[in-house]
């Protein structure tokens, strides 16, 4: 017999599960349409905000000094 706290797990797992597959199937879907030709305004703007998600899992570094302008009033990097 199973009890609470296995089923708990299970079920917890099964959600984080779940949770990957909607992650992937986004990043799928977005990668598809990211570059087509928009029809409206709406559609470039999403086209504009998904071509920026790190969806590859490609690294992109960002210097914190470039960031707030250095910071120091040096040149940095």
């Amino acid at each position: 017999m199973v009890n609470k706290i296995q089923l708990v797990y299970v079920a917890t797992d099964f959600l984080f599960l779940l949770m990957g597959v909607f992650i992937l199937a986004f990043s799928v879907i977005v990668n598809n349409i990211k570059d087509e030709i928009p029809a409206n305004g709406r559609q470039a703007a999403r086209n504009l905000l998904y071509q920026g998600f790190p969806l590859t899992g490609q690294y992109q570094s960002i210097h914190i000094a470039h960031l707030f302008g250095g910071l120091g009033g040096g040149n940095c990097c």
